[in-house]
């Protein structure tokens, strides 16, 4: 965690400050890097819904809200970006 708010892992650099919202602990990085991978598949997303690891996703940037999703019982909805659109 101290890497991504620092900067020094490319995949969030450009998405600063990050927050941790979720954690899952493996024994190996074999096994993390294949859930990871997992994750991001169309059944992992399914997965999360599922089991409500995420409830809101906000997509920052500097002090702008890009976009804004909020999950309404199963369903995901598109609040829009900070300029009022949809």
């Amino acid at each position: 965690m101290i890497r991504h708010q620092k900067g020094q892992v490319p995949a969030t650099q450009k998405r600063l400050p990050v927050k941790l919202i979720c954690y899952f602990a493996f024994s190996n990085k074999y096994t993390a890097f294949n859930f990871e991978k997992y994750l991001k598949s169309g059944s992992g997303r399914a997965f999360l819904n599922k089991h409500k690891f995420i409830t809101d996703i906000l997509v920052v940037r500097g002090n702008k809200i890009l976009r804004c999703w909020k999950r309404n019982n199963s369903t995901r909805h598109h609040l829009g970006n900070s300029t009022g659109q949809t």
